[in-house]
């Protein structure tokens, strides 16, 4: 049975809410508390009606990590928030337009810039994408953070690198503090990371982390910052296959350590 079939829920009509026993509940979303964690988070950084408002967006992106080899030189990406499959790259001189509904590139340096682009496209308009009917929400809260609910967002149907982000406002600004998710990219598939939204600046009324500081979960993490609660959604069927496109996940040095992925020169239009 399909992923989408076993957890069905629209935010337009319906929330699933995680209760002590672990069972769900549907109610209407103005009725349960992942409405006011939402209203808050998206409030915070602009507001719906400044994310609907936007046609077009455009910015440098760049990477820059240990080790070196994964580091991405900096790109122009330009793409409209409504259309989750084109992505477009380069400047006037030099333009290539990548459908992301293609499976990636089987080559290991071609995945590593292949990987930075679809992850910069995704993680860009967080939290403010995930009012897209596309995604699934459920609210979470962990038992060592009780204070500070997290909400589950997965991406159905989107050609997304990663899968069931799990998202965690920061309680003072409101703004988004980090998110967790795992690799669903052939490039480090399976891989859990932590990434941390920092230095934020408002661009057209829409508050955008200009900094995204990533690093690997272990497996035997134990800073409650670091460890990610529970996957509720595990396993979840990937748009990529894998082994068919030359991913290599019991590699322990394929995966970077630690990299920082930068915004640069946005601008929304």
């Amino acid at each position: 049975m399909g992923f989408a079939s076993r957890h069905l829920g629209l935010l337009a009509a319906c929330a699933l809410c995680g209760c002590a026993s672990g069972a769900a509940t549907i109610e209407p979303i103005g009725r349960v508390p992942i409405a006011v964690t939402l209203e808050k988070l998206w409030t915070a950084h602009g507001g719906l009606d400044a994310a609907r408002a936007l046609r077009r967006v455009r910015a440098r992106v760049s990477v820059e990590g240990d080790p070196p080899h994964m580091r991405l030189p900096a790109q122009t990406m330009e793409f409209q928030p409504d259309d989750w499959n084109l992505l477009a790259i380069g400047g006037d001189e030099y333009r290539h337009v990548l459908d992301l509904s293609d499976r990636p590139p089987t080559a290991r340096a071609e995945q590593t810039l292949d990987y930075h682009l679809r992850s910069a496209r995704m993680l860009c308009l967080l939290p403010l994408a995930i009012a897209d009917p596309q995604w699934e929400l459920w609210q979470d809260v962990t038992a060592d953070e009780p204070d500070r609910p997290g909400v589950w967002a997965v991406p159905l149907g989107i050609p997304s690198p990663h899968a069931a982000y799990y998202l965690v406002p920061d309680p003072a600004t409101g703004l988004l503090e980090r998110v967790y998710y795992r690799v669903s990219h052939p490039r480090f598939a399976g891989k859990v990371v932590v990434a941390e939204f920092r230095k934020y600046r408002r661009v057209g009324g829409i508050l955008l982390a200009t900094e995204i500081a990533h690093s690997l979960v272990e497996p035997e993490e134990t800073d409650p910052r670091r460890v990610r609660p529970a996957d509720p959604f595990e396993p979840v069927e990937s748009v990529f296959d894998p082994t068919r496109a030359g991913g290599d996940a019991s590699d322990p040095f394929a995966f970077p350590v630690y990299w920082v992925l930068r915004f640069e020169d946005v601008v929304f239009e």
